[in-house]
């Protein structure tokens, strides 16, 4: 690992910690164990590093979700979807939050956002796109795709998604272990569909 990728790494390390305006150039210098003028050598400023992170971790998300057939942006096609076995489409929306759950950068990412969304514009923009936004489009097709062919009963697919994506997005804000974050997540897909389903 280079040195300005493990400048990054224990940056990513603090700022999901402690917060961004927490954490100094010395606190990152010394995870790191270089000398703080050493860090100018790889970045222009703390902001610089910050905003490096963010590009990093939203490209390494576009990524893992292009590879695993998994809707990123808005103009992801459902069509090879819908007629798609209800399984496989639930599994698409539990897919999303496993990655969520279980890939540490990810956690730490998601806490970093989270922390720094109301003093970075950046870092709100994304934290809304992936952790709210893109996740109730997809899962709000897959809601219409399941009442297009009558496999579930419910006003309608915005409502759904908000109702099915709600619980796992309390859950990822909160639990820290991510068994028990996956279990609950699993548990509350069931006794959606129980409730829904029509049968």
């Amino acid at each position: 690992m280079t040195t300005k990728e493990r400048i990054m790494e224990q940056s990513l390390r603090l700022f999901s910690t402690y917060g961004y305006h927490a954490v100094s150039v010395r606190d990152i210098a010394d995870a790191v164990g270089i000398k703080d003028s050493s860090l100018y050598n790889h970045f222009e400023s703390k902001q610089d590093i910050f905003n490096n992170i963010v590009m990093k971790c939203f490209k390494e998300s576009e990524e893992y979700f292009n590879a695993h057939a998994l809707p990123f942006s808005y103009d992801f096609d459902f069509a090879p979807y819908a007629q798609a076995e209800t399984e496989r489409l639930i599994r698409m929306a539990v897919g999303t939050f496993e990655y969520f759950v279980r890939d540490r950068v990810n956690n730490m990412f998601r806490k970093l956002l989270c922390m720094s969304q109301d003093s970075d514009e950046k870092a709100k923009v994304i934290y809304l796109q992936v952790y709210k936004e893109y996740p109730l489009r997809c899962i709000g097709k897959i809601m219409q795709c399941l009442m297009d062919r009558g496999e579930i009963r419910v006003r309608s697919a915005e409502q759904a998604a908000r109702e099915f994506y709600g619980v796992p997005f309390l859950i990822l804000s909160t639990v820290d272990d991510s068994g028990a974050a996956m279990r609950q997540i699993e548990e509350h897909v069931e006794q959606f569909l129980l409730l829904n389903r029509i049968r």
